[in-house]
């Protein structure tokens, strides 16, 4: 997506009209009839299956199907809190701020994709409850949450002090899935298909809109004059980053849990069983692994392997925390 600058109305118009003819629909564009296979990744791994070296080729595909769902249920969670938030991270910052009726569309179509994305993952996750013979909900505490958290909460009172935290996370996430779908786009025809046609239709539209939220940050930005905003200018970007750390390390933790599903179906009994594997990994090199090179996990938290954001936040004069340089593992065929 070409850079579209905050006060060119005639290019922000003709965005939100590429937006609105290139959507898909949520009930008609998928086929939510389907049966999932089961047989299938839903993701690519490196050889040492993220932190699970020499799994087996059941475990993989067990370590395969639940990073999946992680990152579906990550996808969820995340666009649900920036509608949650909407107020303060968009209305109230734009009766701060007046724009043009051109970015208020922008904007309104920015917040519809992303509450259609929710859905759509929120119904995969929910057709795999149910082929896996498990409660939705159960199935669910294993998975990351951001609703009701302090995550959240703190999120929301850096938004209504006047902060850009929020805002920092939405763009480095929005360049993950971007990330995202072009490392799982060379295994298509080895990944569970309805999982994949997910992602391609989320990937579109992402990258349609990836600007947006860099917008909003130049507008909260270069609009502030107080002392207070340039120190959020200034710091903000640090806090995000440890902010968005804390809670993916978190969310990995929540699969302990999945010793209760054990049984449920073989999926969960091999995650169960991997467990105590886990936790006898040298914890140095888990950490490590978790900075620089695990797949889809590194490059949530390290900002380093999205050269763009670092671009756009060294030109808004803000702070980043060094990261180490990132070493992506290889991704290899199921």
């Amino acid at each position: 997506m070409r850079t579209v600058s905050l006060y060119d109305e005639a290019a922000l118009s003709d965005l939100v009209k590429m937006q609105r003819e290139n959507g898909w629909s949520l009930e008609e564009s998928i086929d939510w009839s389907v049966t999932l296979d089961l047989s299938k990744p839903l993701v690519a791994l490196d050889e040492e299956a993220l932190f699970f070296p020499g799994a087996s080729r059941e475990e993989r595909l067990a370590v395969s199907q639940i990073m999946g769902l992680i990152i579906a249920a990550s996808i969820c969670e995340m666009e649900e809190c920036l509608v949650r938030l909407r107020k303060q991270a968009y209305e109230d910052v734009l009766r701060r701020y007046p724009v043009s009726p051109e970015f208020i569309e922008l904007g309104e179509q920015f917040f519809l994709e992303e509450t259609k994305h929710s859905e759509a993952f929120r119904r995969y996750m929910t057709k795999f409850a149910h082929a896996t013979g498990v409660n939705l909900d159960d199935l669910k505490t294993v998975l990351p949450q951001v609703e009701r958290t302090k995550t959240e909460w703190f999120l929301k009172k850096n938004l209504e002090a006047g902060g850009y935290a929020f805002w920092w996370i939405v763009a480095e996430v929005e360049q993950e899935f971007l990330l995202l779908y072009n490392a799982l786009a060379p295994f298509r025809k080895h990944i569970e298909p309805l999982y994949f046609d997910l992602h391609r239709k989320h990937f579109e539209e992402e990258a349609r809109h990836a600007s947006f939220p860099y917008l909003m940050l130049e507008l909260m930005i270069t609009r502030a004059p107080s002392p207070r905003s340039f120190l959020h200018a200034k710091g903000d970007l640090m806090i995000s980053q440890i902010v968005q750390t804390l809670w993916t390390a978190q969310a990995l933790s929540r699969t302990r849990a999945l010793k209760k599903l054990a049984g449920k179906h073989p999926i969960y009994t091999a995650l169960a069983r991997m467990q105590d594997i886990l936790e006898k990994q040298p914890k140095v090199r888990t950490f490590w692994k978790f900075f620089t090179s695990a797949p889809y996990v590194s490059s949530l938290v390290n900002p380093n392997h999205h050269r763009k954001f670092l671009r756009f936040a060294k030109k808004m004069g803000s702070f980043s925390i060094p990261f180490p340089a990132p070493t992506p593992a290889p991704l290899v065929d199921y």
